[in-house]
């Protein structure tokens, strides 16, 4: 018997080719891309999944432009690509109290004690065919009060706060799983993954693991996204400083290069939309705005209902 394989066809440019071209887009393109990359995310994230490579490379338009370079960006459907990446992270379910359990997976979604290994890409090796064997494993750690107690306030729907704290405190860690952290092996692309992706390569470009919190995992999908729209306001690559991109810009002038991509500077973006970049791209992780908290963005949804992460993008 034959086996048809389907595939969804996408007729339009990737949006790396747009930003070599045009270079910065307007406040209005970049936030209704960015606002259905973010859905696409929180689909994902909603489902304990983690793309790890979102970059402009990886978004393509469904259909063509008449003009690459000047046709309007504001009413485009895009399409996040390529989940060679990706990664399921580790679930354990644990019998017990039925509302113990739905505290947890309110609270924790991502504790478990298995392993997954898988072959991917590597940062720093030249051979396209050079690959790393990533190992999950899981560290317990005792949960924050806090953090039961908010996870306990959501699952009461408006009991009283004090009464709600006591009771998810109560619960102790007989009733509750641990909060785990996991070890992710250090993948992606520079200029997109976070510092603490980076900083954990090794001389050479050997790769290693880094021990992030299985909550925090779904934040290097949030620090890209913030860096691709860096790289959509600005004009700038995420792999460049803002002085490394006018310095390249005055060569080209200094060739001869009459059409150069547009640079816009941070100061002159609008106060919402520097906001909504910097906090996705905070360096470190407490301080990282994440992607359900990003859809909530005033910036982000000006114009634009926000809708539940349950809805297929």
């Amino acid at each position: 018997p034959l086996v048809y394989l389907y595939l969804e066809l996408l007729r339009g440019p990737e949006l790396q080719q747009l930003l070599v071209s045009r270079g910065a887009f307007a406040e209005s393109e970049a936030r209704g891309i960015t606002r259905q990359l973010v859905e696409a995310l929180a689909y994902l994230h909603a489902r304990q999944i983690i793309h790890r490579d979102v970059k402009a490379e990886n978004v393509m338009l469904v259909e063509p432009l008449s003009d690459n370079k000047r046709a309007p960006l504001d009413e485009c459907a895009i399409k996040l690509l390529d989940f060679g990446l990706a990664r399921q992270l580790p679930v354990r379910k644990r019998p017990g109290s039925t509302r113990a359990s739905a505290v947890l997976t309110r609270l924790l979604g991502a504790s478990t004690s298995t392993a997954l290994t898988a072959s991917v890409p590597a940062f720093g090796l030249s051979s396209p065919r050079a690959s790393v064997t990533t190992s999950v494993h899981v560290v317990p750690r005792t949960p924050r009060k806090s953090e039961v107690a908010a996870a306990e306030g959501g699952e009461a729907h408006g009991a009283n706060a004090g009464a709600t704290g006591a009771s998810a405190s109560s619960m102790g860690a007989a009733s509750c799983e641990h909060e785990a952290q996991i070890r992710l092996s250090c993948v992606g692309t520079r200029g997109y993954a976070p510092p603490q992706i980076t900083s954990a390569n090794g001389p050479g470009g050997s790769t290693k693991h880094v021990a992030v919190e299985s909550a925090d995992a779904p934040l290097v999908d949030a620090y890209a996204t913030g860096r691709l729209l860096r790289y959509m306001l600005t004009g700038a690559a995420p792999d460049l400083t803002m002085m490394q991109a006018l310095e390249a810009q005055g060569c080209m002038a200094v060739l001869g290069c009459a059409d150069r991509p547009a640079l816009i500077e941070p100061q002159e973006l609008s106060a919402g939309a520097r906001e909504l970049m910097e906090g996705l791209s905070a360096r470190e992780v407490a301080e990282r705005l994440s992607i359900t908290r990003a859809r909530a963005n005033a910036w982000l949804n000006e114009g634009h209902p926000s809708t539940s992460p349950e809805e297929n993008p």
